[in-house]
């Protein structure tokens, strides 16, 4: 009986302490008490999100989501199963061989929480599409980033500046190790981001469909990729960063420090001159004025001076 008890109790300790639940047909919420109105405003959209989703990839995944919403750095812990301290800048987290989505509102400012949703469901149904198959750390992150349809500006921003000095990270690289600490993850997470993107822009959605093909079919990725694509992954990376290097080097010759500080010199000259001309209008006038005064004062002392009439 007592074991009984022991294990009861393990199992409870392995379930957070959630506040509530929320269920839609394929997704289980679970939320902590200052994570009900996120929970709430994703279920309302999430069989859409996910049908979107789905649709993206071209393949049907029937089995229900849990979707972990915490809203402090504990229940964050606590919600991924980890003692261990989430990093702040974690918005959510994916979990594809649980079909477990943890989303955070910590206060993040960067990303919405439905942006955040969308994101770990690419995840989870890119490991789904795939046959759960190896796949590379960037591709990963940057078809999730694709499809929440997070904006390009701010990623563009962390990678042109990189880009210009031919300092990205090479993508073998981001395949062995993605970093985990800021600066260097931004730089990861930017420039995964706008190489998926390059993908489908350049090549389009079915050759992506293609790839995926290939690895659920077992190919290894380069592969697959090359399968594909009709070209070694290597030479459109290069493509890539040339293209890049082309864009941020306008963006430098546009925003550098010389630059900068020509346009101020020319602000605050042209902010000079036309202080001067308003100045000298205003000069002007108050002379006009004066001998305005003067012409009529002139003419009542000169009429005050005319003998009278017989």
């Amino acid at each position: 009986m007592k074991s009984i008890a022991i294990l009861f109790f393990l199992l409870l300790s392995a379930v957070p302490a959630s506040a509530g639940t929320i269920k839609t047909p394929h997704f289980l919420f679970e939320f902590y008490a200052g994570g009900r109105g996120t929970a709430r405003n994703l279920s309302k959209n999430a069989e859409t999100d996910r049908s979107y989703v789905l649709h993206f990839l071209g393949i049907d995944a029937p089995q229900r989501i849990t979707v972990r919403v915490a809203a402090t750095q504990a229940e964050m812990s606590e919600a991924v199963g980890s003692n261990a301290r989430v990093e702040t800048w974690i918005a959510g987290m994916a979990m594809p061989g649980q079909d477990l989505v943890v989303i955070s509102t910590r206060g993040n400012e960067v990303f919405s929480s439905r942006e955040v949703f969308l994101h770990e469901l690419g995840h989870i149904y890119l490991h789904i599409a795939t046959g759960n198959r190896r796949i590379p750390r960037w591709y990963d992150e940057g078809f999730a980033m694709y499809v929440s349809g997070e904006p390009v500006l701010n990623r563009l921003k962390t990678l042109l500046p990189a880009a210009s000095m031919d300092n990205m990270f090479p993508l073998k690289d981001l395949e062995r190790h993605f970093p985990s600490k800021e600066p260097a993850v931004n730089m990861a997470y930017a420039e995964s981001m706008m190489f998926v993107r390059h993908l489908f822009n350049v090549y389009g959605r079915l050759t992506m469909l293609a790839l995926i093909k290939n690895l659920r079919a077992g190919q290894g990725f380069d592969t697959a990729f090359r399968n594909a694509f009709g070209v070694e992954i290597v030479f459109v990376e290069k493509s890539f960063r040339k293209s890049l290097a082309s864009r941020s080097y306008l963006l430098v010759v546009l925003t550098g420090s010389g630059v900068i500080w020509l346009v101020i010199t020319l602000i605050l000259i042209w902010v000079y001159t036309r202080k001067r001309v308003q100045d000298n209008e205003k000069l002007k006038k108050w002379q006009q004025e004066d001998e305005d005064l003067l012409a009529s004062y002139l003419a009542r002392l000169s009429k005050d001076r005319e003998p009278p009439e017989a």
